[in-house]
């Protein structure tokens, strides 16, 4: 997979490396992409991605549900 971002996303990014935050810019997007991805389970935006998780998600959709009633 390549990725194209802005000279000022690069640069940003290549901060986070030199600052000793990531080993390298790879593992800062690794990093990025996993936390957006997390975030958008946990808002329930996509489906949990292990069995615990979708018991806990259809979980918290019942009490959603019930609490609309």
């Amino acid at each position: 997979m390549n990725i194209t971002v802005s000279p000022i996303l690069k640069r940003e990014l290549e901060e986070l490396v030199e600052r000793g935050y990531f080993s390298n810019v790879s593992d800062a997007v690794r990093y990025a992409i996993h936390e957006m991805l997390a975030r958008f389970r946990a808002e329930g935006r996509l489906p949990p991605d292990s069995a615990e998780e979708r018991i806990r998600h259809a979980r918290l959709i019942e009490e959603r549900e019930g609490e609309l009633e």
